[in-house]
């Protein structure tokens, strides 16, 4: 980026900050003097830089989408494929040996209306956990969201400063700006840089840490399955 927004330098800002002083500054002695004129060189860098910083921002900020969707995609599968898959190994090997009974017994209906029973409990067990995945994908969109309302206010401050800067005619309110461009070149740098790292951090690390928490009821999954291994004995019995 213009100022190096994805990989912070504090050096590499306190220098550029003390480029436009000495250039103000410079512009002085040189003659070229007074406010008038420092404020156009300094507005001049401003709408150089940030411009970019904010169009790359907002690429970097809505980027961290493509992650938040995988993630969260991926602890779904790991939930409703994986984790009940293993949690439900033991239902598996008892309804094979009661579809084998049923089978001599001519009560087939029973496996299967124990089969639908089954089913039924899997969406049950994966709705609360899948509920909790939906609601942190969520906060990652609010993030975005949060995030982008600071680039905005960024760019509407850069907005408001150019075009009072056009607008001055006169060494006094030129010096005004001049004080205000040079804090707004510094404010705006920190601003960008935190509004991607805010999505970047939520998006890429703590996300990652919550999800990871994430899992079904085991307990009360395995109940309920035992509760539909009983009522099938029961109806072939």
């Amino acid at each position: 980026m213009a100022r190096k927004i994805l990989i912070s330098q504090s050096v590499t800002m306190l220098s550029k900050i003390t480029v436009l002083f000495f250039v103000a500054h410079a512009a002085s002695a040189f003659h070229l003097t007074g406010p008038q004129e420092q404020l156009q060189i300094i507005m001049k860098e401003i709408k150089r830089d940030v411009p970019v910083d904010i169009n790359e921002a907002l690429i970097s900020i809505r980027a961290n989408l493509a992650p938040l969707s995988y993630y969260t995609d991926n602890a779904k599968t790991r939930i409703a494929i994986t984790d009940l898959k293993v949690d439900a190994q033991p239902f598996w090997t008892k309804i094979a040996e009661l579809d084998e009974q049923a089978k001599k017994v001519g009560r087939l209906g029973c496996i299967e209306e124990g089969m639908e029973l089954f089913f039924d409990l899997n969406n049950t067990a994966i709705a609360k956990p899948f509920r909790k995945i939906n609601n942190y994908y969520n906060k990652g969109y609010l993030i975005v969201f949060k995030s982008d309302d600071k680039i905005d206010a960024v760019s509407k401050t850069l907005k408001d400063l150019t075009t009072r800067a056009d607008n001055c005619a006169e060494d006094e309110c030129a010096s005004v700006l001049v004080k205000e461009a040079i804090s707004f070149y510094s404010s705006s740098y920190e601003d960008i840089k935190a509004a991607i790292a805010d999505i970047t951090q939520y998006a890429q690390v703590d996300l990652l840490k919550i999800l990871a928490t994430i899992q079904i009821d085991k307990e009360s999954y395995v109940s309920g399955y035992n509760g539909i291994l009983e009522r099938v004995k029961l109806c072939i019995d």
